[in-house]
């Protein structure tokens, strides 16, 4: 009975050296990570659901999402749910244990990073755009007057020879 006792502690400390081995040979992905937004409205969400946190204000009064609810999230939070791939060779049978407990994924609450829907190019095209409106508006006042003192002239150039 101690020999098969053994013999299992064995196979069980082998398999997490060969799992770790090929964890850190793998060439593909080793995890993924699934951000929830806990604000729990569905209408208006830019930015892939992911609402705008220093615009907002309020959160403490709204819905929260199923899934944050269940991991003690706040409003103004996101649950970030990060699970490891599966281990080929090692994860499937005739490798796998009955026995091996796998984690689902780890939840954490982690806090809004704010977005800025502005960046550095339209802010320059806003200035550029801010600079022709105002030479277009002089070129306007320019040709008006421009306009206006021909017509005066002309006016005045009439009625000077009214006179005569």
């Amino acid at each position: 009975m101690k020999a098969h006792k053994d013999k299992i502690a064995s196979m069980t400390r082998k398999a997490a050296e060969l799992e770790a081995f090929v964890a850190d040979q793998m060439a593909t992905v080793k995890g993924s990570k699934e951000v929830i937004d806990c604000f729990g409205d569905m209408g208006g969400a830019r930015y892939n659901n992911l609402k705008l946190p220093q615009s907002r204000s309020g959160f403490e009064k709204m819905p929260l999402h199923d899934q944050c609810r269940l991991h003690g999230c706040k409003p103004n939070q996101c649950l970030e749910i990060k699970r490891t791939c599966k281990v080929p060779f090692t994860m499937e049978a005739p490798e796998v244990m009955c026995n091996v407990h796998r984690p689902n994924g780890t939840f954490t609450c982690v806090e809004k990073v704010g977005i800025m829907s502005n960046n550095a190019m339209s802010f320059g095209f806003g200035i550029a755009w801010m600079v022709i409106g105002v030479c277009a508006g002089c070129a306007a006042i320019g040709t008006y007057s421009r306009q206006y003192y021909q017509n005066y002239q002309q006016n005045v150039y009439d009625h000077s020879r009214m006179d005569d």
